[in-house]
């Protein structure tokens, strides 16, 4: 799987990001039974930047979900974050996609003035 990358810019805000999760064999998550599911963003060792509900494209079964971003979010230290979704089931088990630490990304960039 090749890593993903989304960016942004510092202090930036309201910028819809559309995450398609995906197993491990790249066949898409149906998640239209989810009770939650969470983007999770931060440093390996620190706290996450952030923690937060996402919106399900559509009924859920192309595995299409959304995070509108808050300045809240992109006030943290400009640089590269690692990034996740866990999905959590109707019989509290969880699936974290992706699998493999740092095959998602967030970098969030210095604003220029």
């Amino acid at each position: 799987m090749t890593t993903r990358t989304y960016q942004i810019k510092h202090n930036d805000a309201n910028q819809l990001m559309t995450i398609y999760l995906t197993n491990d064999d790249d066949s898409a998550i149906d998640v239209s039974e989810a009770s939650e599911i969470k983007f999770h963003c931060g440093m390996t060792d620190e706290t996450a930047i952030v923690d937060e509900d996402v919106d399900v494209v559509g009924d859920g079964t192309d595995g299409i979900v959304t995070y509108r971003w808050t300045a809240e979010d992109t006030a943290n230290e400009p640089g590269e974050y690692n990034a996740e979704v866990q999905i959590t089931w109707p019989d509290d088990t969880i699936k974290t996609t992706p699998t493999k630490l740092g095959e998602a990304k967030v970098v969030i960039y210095d604003e220029v003035a």
